[in-house]
């Protein structure tokens, strides 16, 4: 509801007006400033009123834009009356840039936040704690010394799986990280190394939770089975990443199929000339397909 920033050597507060409040709602907003004593509310150029009691009807729907100059304050003002610090931060000064108090603030709002901080607050680890808990990947905005982090980078992947792609090349190879990473996204697997896109059980764990994650694997595992029909059962098109060998495969590709029966189309052309998909049963909310001999038909 509010911005605060400093612009000509003064603390601004400035509310637009929003068409979904009503009256009093917005009168109950202001007074907010009423233990601020040194303040006064204008619009444009022009002083409205320096006391919420003076706040009528008729000034709220003629205004379109009022604007509160705190002509004094405080930190603990201000981050009592930040509703959605990370806008305030796109104004701010330099100097609540800069305090890791603030900018801690914002961050548990909206951790891209960070990206609006000083360089040394991007290196402070519990404000990139804070921001990474809130919005995972940003990471991006952190330090090079805090991307290599392993707590940090932890922290970050746990909320989002495409964090890793900002953790540093030695934190895509931790195992345990880039595991941590692949169960909240299997996607994420891409950014892994080349040793961990090979490991048996952190592919599994991509593919489980995303099963198009198969791309992403190494070419020896993609000819594994129990991947493939773990990814097929996940997501069907992911036959589409798997080996010549399996695509000819009647079991995979009927697990494939009766997740998405678009995936016959990834099959050897022996099993599409030889099979048909037909519809099963309606459960689940979903419709069920099954994949047949066309001599059957």
């Amino acid at each position: 509801m509010f911005d605060v920033f400093f612009m000509s050597g003064k603390w601004l507060c400035s509310f637009a007006k929003q068409p979904t409040y009503t009256y009093l709602e917005i009168k109950q907003i202001f007074s907010k400033f009423t233990f601020q004593t040194n303040f006064k509310i204008i619009h444009g150029t022009q002083t409205v009123f320096t006391d919420v009691d003076d706040l009528d009807y008729e000034t709220i729907t003629i205004c379109s834009n009022l604007t509160i100059i705190l002509l004094s304050y405080d930190k603990k003002f201000i981050k009592d009356l930040i509703k959605n610090p990370y806008y305030t931060l796109q104004n701010a000064s330099d100097e609540l840039l800069n305090d890791p108090e603030i900018v801690k603030l914002a961050c548990k709002y909206n951790g891209y936040a960070l990206g609006l901080a000083s360089p040394k607050v991007q290196n402070n680890i519990d404000v990139v704690i804070i921001a990474c808990s809130n919005e995972g990947t940003a990471l991006c905005y952190a330090s090079d010394k805090l991307k290599n982090n392993a707590t940090v980078v932890k922290n970050a992947c746990g909320n989002d799986g495409n964090a890793l792609c900002h953790a540093s090349d030695d934190l895509k190879k931790d195992a345990e990280i880039v595991m941590i990473a692949c169960s909240h996204n299997g996607i994420a697997l891409h950014e892994a190394s080349i040793e961990l896109q090979s490991n048996c059980e952190i592919v599994k764990i991509a593919c489980q939770q995303d099963g198009l994650a198969l791309k992403y694997a190494s070419d020896e595992l993609k000819k594994d089975p129990e991947i493939v029909s773990i990814a097929c059962q996940k997501d069907g098109l992911a036959l589409s990443y798997t080996s010549d060998e399996l695509i000819d495969d009647i079991n995979i590709v009927k697990i494939a199929c009766a997740e998405n029966p678009y995936a016959l189309q990834f099959a050897s052309d022996r099993i599409q000339r030889e099979y048909e998909i037909v519809y099963d049963a309606y459960t689940c909310d979903r419709y069920q397909y099954r994949l047949v001999p066309k001599q059957q038909m």
